[in-house]
């Protein structure tokens, strides 16, 4: 996972560090916003202007939307075996 949001973060660097597109002066730069587009969404300070760099950041954000989720603690209430001791006894 971490491979493939640094493999999007060179190739949207390399995209949108190009005369007339966002003008990314340093990998780093370009690094911090990716990571806020993985964490976050859009709200950095130099959205990508070309297609290849805009779906190179729609690719990390759903990244890091799925990382989110792996990492995210459900609740005990959720669990299918919370839900079947509640209705243990009941008629519809």
């Amino acid at each position: 996972m971490f491979a493939f949001v640094f493999a999007m973060s060179v190739l949207f660097w390399l995209v949108e560090s190009a005369p007339g597109t966002a003008g990314y002066t340093s990998y780093v730069e370009a690094l911090q916003d990716i990571l806020i587009l993985a964490l976050s969404g859009f709200d950095v300070a130099k959205p990508p202007v070309t297609p290849l760099g805009y779906g190179a950041a729609i690719a990390v954000l759903i990244s890091g939307v799925i990382f989110v989720s792996i990492i995210r603690p459900t609740s005990p209430r959720a669990s299918c075996a919370s839900l079947s001791r509640r209705t243990r006894g009941r008629t519809r």
